[in-house]
């Protein structure tokens, strides 16, 4: 449709995921709606772990899309099994039915089982919508329902057996070296699982099973699952497939506590063993939760497709606002049946979302190209500020994942993103919670292996990044609706420069100057698939028209002259028309030629068969039948090579045509109505076998008709390989220059079809933008003004102007009087504009260096200008204040703004499992010291090993900022310090000498793992040193000084504002209290984002989340000390900051011949960063016999006196709270 034309003879089979599970909800606050699109699903693991990672918190709505039916089908099946579990009894042998090529009777007998009760609830999405599971599984159309209901078939088939047993012999896993990129699935301990990896791979290659037990292993050998393969001939399991790798298998290699559920797992003999039990677990967890959720908390969705033509159905589906076709087929690859959804599901009275929360789109970035994927799917994200789209890049196109970053789009990704409504968050903050160090040195690794005599894999490159709305008014005023987005302003020649630099760098294949330059200078030359045609730019250009303001006819009269007299691509001339086409097709902008009927005015040169067409569309639909004797070729590649259709004069000499956006499929062809006219149309049939049938090849396209019109009959009309220096090289020979598989002339009615509309389909085909409805009215920021904002570029730098047009009388008045503006940055994006007595907003919607500020002011025109700089070396111009944001999100169950972290994922504390760092465990720990050696950036890592080198104050506070996230998740682990020595504590302090000292205590309760981001986290209890609460807080730290494990942490004024602009974001990520009515963010009664104050002593965070912890919480060392604390600190889960590896460089061993270990380039916190017993002495005042027991307060919350034990009259608290705290030790000793 919009994408490159393939021919694809064999597709990737993959029943299980080859990634860890990742929670899709983790930067949503809980009180907003999840909405979740899964594109290119695959398993079911994200889904499963994401339900689990909730824990009931809220209703979720999952809607899943892949190409393959058969990976939804057993997705399905996998879910009916688990709810009708009822009792959790049978959860091992639905991991069998899921997981194991070969099942026992039994489990063979509840496979068909279940399949046979689906498959008599399946007769229609009627009847489906009845059954016992018709509420919570939804089908997004009827074609899914058919198609996942022929898999339960062939599961049902008893003759299938033989087949399914032929296809797994034929199918063969790879040796060990295919999947040793999975041992992601190991991190952060990866290098102690990396063996447990191969092992699983080469027992599951032998045997089909996840068993370590042989002997269990040959009892379960007797029935082959046809679960485990696909019922396509075109689809083949992976080489690289292993059931573990879904899971997180660090549980297995890493000590927990007795109390988690992983423990077991750890007390495993071999490391295979211990890999197996970790990954069950984790299943009986996930299948456990799901039972929970069943059927009131979530629901899931269902389709079988191209992930493009659902994300721009669905699109059409939100725009129109009604129940109509989008002509769109639901697979780009052998099938003419259209798309068209569950009106039951998605008309007028279906509660379909068609706006997303969530939007997953797998590793599609690779196959799909990223500007066709984000074109597709960026108008589908919901605009709240926490809304997030993730894409996921495993192939490895760069050398590194900075490289990455440059090459996504052809130029300036942060800017170019702007242009889409997206924001790299993890880019522009220089801050993840991923560590990506784990990922190069597993590449590394994995390379390395060709010393043991075999050819390693291709590298992977996994860059996983989520991307936002950009910063906007509604991240300090959240809108009632989802509405976002500003437009932006552009110079009309300055977009056409910018958008043709991205359209010469969609086709480097075209590019023959600069991949023969590669070749000569020894370098690899691009010879992946193509991935867009000139359809895919018109798609863009669909999208941005929608986004930007501009002079739009005189930036596409600019833009097309560009492109035309381009001759850097070769073959961009013989595209031309197809790009001007899809320009005019998809509403970009009129064109001329094709403004009206070629023939309406009868000057058309109409000859032959088209003459008796009457009022001839100015564009047609060809369709050409390709005998199955010309495709040999095909069948004898096995894979995928580009296709294209050309249509050139009689002669081969004068002109050719090329059309790239082409849709292939076999089967059956039936016309209707009269041939050329209006009435003509073709139904195709489409043959379930494809490529691997009898029946004939149809290629279908569209072409301006004023071209058909040259030579109506003889021209020729072929379909070819597209040009690129593979095709060019392997069959340039066989099929000559124009590289045709096959052609006729465009008279033959035989084999070449003209008609109004492609096969099956009617109506235009519609393109993803925007609505207007996702624009804010532009007085939202400032009532009684309007903002709107200025861009421009060169490609590599940009500058943003945010100006403000004053409309009231009363602010027109200010201004013209004189008075002094003064704008104040609060962040790198929002500004305070001071105007005599009243104040404005300005936001910038990228970073801008504060240093570049200029201030336009018109009196007498009334508006005001800001214009910045954008931010270009990232790493080395850090905004402490944009380090870790906090934005306002409207929550659906109140009416009231939701502090969101905009970078910071969410974690729900209570699942995740705490490490035990007993001494006994501490030498499995020792990975400990190279993941959090990964925080630094080979940037900041030579900053700190050089102190002295003059740099900016925020890079040396984020430098520092690091060093005391190492320190203190190292001495709390126990491992050594800079002496060499292992001291563990839980108790630290944060000790500035220019703020009075101690400015935050942290109380460590456990160390977990973070499951879903593959790092580690602290459970911690936090306690901002506050004026109005010195007393009890001194109390408090001169009690734990006593203990003699106070760590202080001595650290600078600017590490101690990174620390409280920190400190929401940590208290927020996992909150499990709502907001009181009076919380301190919203009593001004517009949003204030924290942190209240950065100054000493003053209010940091609200209090709406002060005291609240788990009755059983608990921190080492403190001992009854807890009690007095606990009222004053708020939960916190503070994660190592690594930098983000699209911005700097990693610091990477230049090797990696075998494992690594931790002594391979171990990091240490400075001496200078700790100390114990450095805590100046802080006086306390009073006798505290008028104080409360637990918190030491002078009064009642309410001002009161304070209340005395009701029973010795003794001990006096402030509150009911304080005295359940204590009651388990006054008990004790009251009389």
């Amino acid at each position: 449709m919009l994408q490159q034309g393939l021919a694809v003879l064999q597709t990737g089979f993959y029943p299980f995921g080859n990634t860890p599970a990742v929670c899709l909800t983790q930067h949503l606050p809980p009180e907003v709606p999840a909405r979740v699109l899964i594109l290119g699903c695959g398993d079911l693991r994200n889904v499963l772990f994401t339900n689990h990672s909730e824990g009931g918190r809220r209703k979720l709505d999952f809607t899943c899309c892949d190409i393959e039916a058969s990976v939804i089908a057993r997705g399905i099946l996998l879910i009916t099994l688990i709810t009708d579990d009822t009792g959790g009894h049978q959860t091992f042998s639905n991991w069998n039915i899921y997981f194991h090529q070969y099942l026992s009777f039994v489990d063979h007998a509840r496979l068909v089982s279940q399949a046979k009760k689906l498959r008599s609830l399946s007769g229609s999405l009627d009847a489906w919508k009845t059954s016992e599971y018709g509420n919570v599984i939804r089908f997004c159309d009827k074609s899914t329902l058919e198609q996942v209901s022929k898999v339960w078939d062939f599961y049902l088939d008893a003759s299938n057996r033989s087949r399914v047993e032929a296809k797994m012999k034929s199918e063969r896993l790879g040796d060990s070296y295919t999947c040793m990129n999975g041992i992601r699935s190991t991190a952060p301990a990866f290098y102690t699982g990396f063996q447990a990896i191969l092992d699983m791979h080469e027992s599951f290659r032998k045997h089909g099973s996840t068993d370590a037990d042989l002997a269990t292993v040959s009892q379960a050998t007797k029935h082959p699952n046809p679960m485990l393969v696909s019922p396509r001939i075109a689809a083949k399991l992976h080489g690289g497939e292993n059931p573990l790798l879904g899971f997180h298998l660090a549980t297995a290699f890493v000590p927990l506590d007795d109390k988690s559920a992983y423990a077991k797992a750890y007390k495993q003999k071999t490391n295979l063993g211990k890999a197996v039990a970790a990954a069950r677990t984790e299943f009986s967890q996930w299948s456990e939760s799901l039972r929970k959720q069943w059927p009131e908390g979530v629901t899931l969705r269902f389709f079988v497709g191209d992930a493009i033509s659902f994300a721009h159905t669905l699109q059409q589906r939100r725009n129109a606002g009604t129940f109509t076709s989008a002509s769109w087929y639901r697979s780009r690859f052998e099938s003419f049946d259209p798309l068209i959804l569950n009106e039951a599901e998605y008309g007028p009275n279906g509660d379909a979302p068609v706006s997303f929360t969530s939007v997953e789109t797998s590793n599609l970035i690779d196959h799909l190209g990223s500007i066709n994927l984000l074109v597709a799917t960026s108008p589908l994200l919901d605009g709240a500020p926490s809304s997030t789209l993730y894409t996921e890049s495993l192939v490895k196109k760069s050398e590194t994942h900075r490289a990455f970053s440059q090459t996504l789009f052809g130029t300036n990704l942060g800017f170019f993103s702007l242009l889409l409504g997206l924001f790299p968050v993890d880019y522009w903050t220089n801050t993840t919670s991923v560590c990506a160090g784990d990922e190069g040195i597993i590449d590394r690794l994995v390379q390395s292996r060709s010393h043991l005599g075999s050819k390693p894999p291709p590298g992977q490159l996994h860059i996983r990044m989520g991307w936002k709305r950009p910063p906007g008014p509604s991240h300090i005023k959240p809108q009632p609706t989802s509405t976002s987005l500003e437009y932006l302003n552009m110079d009309a020649s300055n977009l056409a420069e910018l958008l043709f630099k991205v359209y010469l760098n969609m086709f480097p294949h075209e590019n023959v100057t600069a991949m023969m330059s590669a070749l000569r200078l020894g370098g690899s030359p691009d010879l992946s698939l193509p991935v867009y045609c000139r359809a895919s730019f018109a798609a863009l250009l669909r999208l941005v028209k929608s986004r930007v303001k501009t002079d739009w006819p005189a930036m596409m009269s600019q833009l097309i002259g560009l492109i035309g007299s381009d001759t850097t691509l070769t073959m961009g001339a013989n595209y031309h028309h197809e790009l001007l086409m899809y320009i005019h097709l998809l509403g970009v902008c009129p064109v001329s030629e094709l403004a009206a009927s070629p023939n309406s005015s009868g000057s058309a040169r109409a000859q032959g068969k088209l003459r008796g067409w009457k009022d001839i569309p100015s564009t047609v639909c060809l369709t050409l039948k390709v005998p199955r004797s010309r495709l040999g070729l095909f069948a004898e590649t096995g894979g995928a090579l580009p296709v294209q259709c050309l249509v050139q004069d009689s002669a081969a000499s004068k002109w050719m045509n090329m059309f790239a956006a082409v849709q292939l499929g076999f089967g059956t062809i039936k016309t209707s109505g009269t041939p050329y006219t209006d009435t003509f149309s073709l139904q195709i049939q489409d043959d379930p076998e494809g490529w691997h049938g009898s029946s004939a090849l149809f290629v279908s396209f569209r072409a301006p008709t004023w071209i058909l019109l040259q030579e109506p009959e003889t021209a020729t009309v072929a379909f070819a390989l597209q040009h690129n220096l593979s095709t060019t090289q392997a069959y340039g020979r066989r099929l000559g220059a124009q590289l045709i598989v096959f052609g006729t002339k465009l008279g033959d009615t035989n084999a070449v079809f003209v008609t109004k509309e492609p096969p099956n389909l009617e109506g235009a085909i519609s393109s993803g933008c925007f609505g207007i409805e996702d624009f804010l009215e532009p007085s939202v920021l400032n009532p009684g003004a309007k903002s709107s904002t200025v861009a421009s570029t060169d490609g590599e730098s940009a500058t943003l102007t945010c100006r403000i047009d004053l409309e009231s009388q009363d602010l027109k008045s200010t201004l013209s009087s004189g008075c002094a503006v003064k704008p104040t940055a609060s962040s790198c994006c929002v500004w305070d504009v001071e105007m005599g007595d009243k104040s404005l907003k300005a936001i910038f919607p990228l970073p801008v260096l504060v240093s570049s500020i200029k201030t336009r002011i018109a009196r007498k025109s009334s508006y005001i200008e800001l214009i910045g700089t954008v931010i270009t070396e990232i790493s080395k111009t850090p905004s402490v204040p944009f380090t870790y944001p906090i934005v306002f999100s409207q929550g659906s169950t109140s009416s009231r703004p939701v502090p969101t972290p905009w970078n910071m994922p969410r974690l729900h504390l209570a699942i995740l499992p705490a490490i035990n760092i007993d001494e006994k465990s501490r030498a499995a720990l020792s990975w400990v010291n190279m993941h959090l050696g990964h925080m630094w950036s080979s940037h900041e890592r030579l900053l700190r090993e050089n102190p002295w080198k003059p740099v900016s104050k925020e890079e040396r506070a984020r430098v520092n900022f690091k060093d005391s996230l190492f320190t203190i998740m190292m001495q709390f682990a126990g491992l050594k310090d800079a002496k060499g020595e292992a001291l563990r504590s839980s108790v630290f302090a944060l000790n500035c000498k220019e703020a009075d000292g101690v400015n935050m205590a942290i109380f460590v309760s456990a160390m977990r793992l973070d499951l879903s981001n593959r790092t580690l986290v602290l459970d911690a209890a936090v306690m901002p040193a506050l004026n109005e609460l010195a007393e009890p807080h001194a109390r408090i730290i001169q009690d734990m000084m006593k203990t003699n494990k106070l760590v202080g942490v001595n650290v600078t004024l600017d590490e101690l504002r990174l620390w409280k602009e920190a400190l929401p974001s940590m208290v927020e990520r996992c909150r499990e209290w709502d907001h009181k009515e009076d919380c301190e963010y919203l009593k001004s009664g517009e949003p204030r984002a924290p942190p209240l104050s950065i100054g000493t002593g003053e209010r940091i965070i609200c209090d709406c989340g002060v005291g609240v912890f788990p009755q059983d919480y608990h921190v080492d060392y403190m001992g009854s000390s807890w009690k007095h604390a606990r009222k004053h600190c708020v939960r916190a889960a503070i994660s190592p900051m690594f930098a983000s590896s699209l911005v700097d460089e990693l610091l990477l061993p230049p090797a990696l011949n075998d494992l690594p270990t931790p002594s391979m380039a171990p990091v240490v916190a400075p001496a200078s960063t700790t100390t114990r017993q450095a805590i100046p002495s802080i006086p306390v005042q009073g006798s505290g016999k008028d104080q409360c027991d637990v918190c030491w307060a002078g009064k009642r919350d309410d001002g009161g006196e304070l209340f005395k034990c009701s029973k010795c009259k003794k001990v006096k608290y402030c509150s009911r709270e304080c005295q359940k705290i204590d009651w388990q030790d006054h008990k004790k000793v009251c009389k």
